[in-house]
Protein backbone atom coordinates (compact mmCIF):
# COMPACT_ATOMS: atom_id res chain seq x y z
CA UNK A 1 0.00 0.00 0.00
CA UNK A 2 1.43 3.36 -0.70
CA UNK A 3 1.27 6.56 1.53
CA UNK A 4 1.20 10.23 0.71
CA UNK A 5 2.79 12.77 2.87
CA UNK A 6 0.10 15.37 2.81
CA UNK A 7 2.45 17.91 3.86
CA UNK A 8 4.11 17.58 0.44
CA UNK A 9 1.50 17.41 -2.22
CA UNK A 10 2.17 17.80 -5.80
CA UNK A 11 0.70 21.03 -7.55
CA UNK A 12 -2.00 18.80 -9.37
CA UNK A 13 -3.40 16.76 -6.81
CA UNK A 14 -5.90 17.48 -3.87
CA UNK A 15 -6.58 15.56 -0.99
CA UNK A 16 -10.27 16.01 0.57
CA UNK A 17 -11.43 13.91 3.95
CA UNK A 18 -14.97 12.66 4.07
CA UNK A 19 -16.88 10.95 7.07
CA UNK A 20 -17.62 6.99 6.22
CA UNK A 21 -21.46 6.49 6.07
CA UNK A 22 -22.99 4.37 8.64
CA UNK A 23 -25.44 1.85 8.30
CA UNK A 24 -28.43 4.34 9.26
CA UNK A 25 -27.55 7.06 6.81
CA UNK A 26 -26.89 4.09 3.87
CA UNK A 27 -30.42 3.00 5.09
CA UNK A 28 -32.04 6.62 5.19
CA UNK A 29 -30.53 7.95 1.85
CA UNK A 30 -31.64 4.59 -0.17
CA UNK A 31 -35.22 5.43 1.31
CA UNK A 32 -35.20 9.07 0.12
CA UNK A 33 -33.70 8.08 -3.74
CA UNK A 34 -36.39 5.30 -3.55
CA UNK A 35 -39.59 8.00 -2.65
CA UNK A 36 -38.11 10.25 -4.89
CA UNK A 37 -37.43 8.06 -7.81
CA UNK A 38 -41.16 6.75 -7.36
CA UNK A 39 -42.38 10.06 -6.98
CA UNK A 40 -40.82 11.09 -10.48
CA UNK A 41 -41.77 8.04 -12.55
CA UNK A 42 -45.14 8.36 -11.75
CA UNK A 43 -45.06 11.75 -13.13
CA UNK A 44 -43.42 10.75 -16.03
CA UNK A 45 -45.64 7.86 -16.39
CA UNK A 46 -49.25 10.50 -15.79
CA UNK A 47 -47.32 12.91 -18.33
CA UNK A 48 -46.79 10.71 -20.63
CA UNK A 49 -50.42 8.99 -20.76
CA UNK A 50 -51.63 12.60 -20.80
CA UNK A 51 -49.46 13.22 -23.90
CA UNK A 52 -50.38 10.36 -25.34
CA UNK A 53 -54.00 10.89 -25.38
CA UNK A 54 -54.34 14.21 -26.16
CA UNK A 55 -52.93 13.69 -29.20
CA UNK A 56 -54.76 11.02 -30.17
CA UNK A 57 -57.27 12.47 -29.59
CA UNK A 58 -59.59 14.15 -32.61
CA UNK A 59 -61.66 16.57 -30.87
CA UNK A 60 -58.31 18.28 -29.02
CA UNK A 61 -57.33 21.65 -29.72
CA UNK A 62 -54.17 22.39 -31.49
CA UNK A 63 -52.30 24.44 -28.73
CA UNK A 64 -53.03 21.27 -26.27
CA UNK A 65 -51.67 19.06 -29.03
CA UNK A 66 -48.96 21.32 -28.80
CA UNK A 67 -48.20 21.20 -25.75
CA UNK A 68 -48.71 17.39 -25.66
CA UNK A 69 -46.02 17.02 -28.24
CA UNK A 70 -43.52 19.35 -26.55
CA UNK A 71 -43.93 17.06 -23.20
CA UNK A 72 -43.22 13.88 -25.13
CA UNK A 73 -40.31 15.47 -26.92
CA UNK A 74 -38.68 16.34 -23.72
CA UNK A 75 -39.40 12.95 -22.07
CA UNK A 76 -37.94 10.88 -25.30
CA UNK A 77 -34.87 13.61 -25.12
CA UNK A 78 -34.44 13.09 -21.47
CA UNK A 79 -34.91 9.21 -21.75
CA UNK A 80 -32.02 9.24 -24.52
CA UNK A 81 -29.80 11.26 -22.32
CA UNK A 82 -30.20 9.06 -19.55
CA UNK A 83 -29.66 6.49 -20.82
CA UNK A 84 -26.19 7.75 -23.05
CA UNK A 85 -25.34 9.61 -19.62
CA UNK A 86 -24.89 13.26 -21.08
Amino acid sequence: MSTIDLKTLPPDLQATLSKKETDGERRLRLIKDSVVFTFALILLIIAAYWSLRTMSDPTADADNKHTAQTIITAIVGGLIGYLLKK
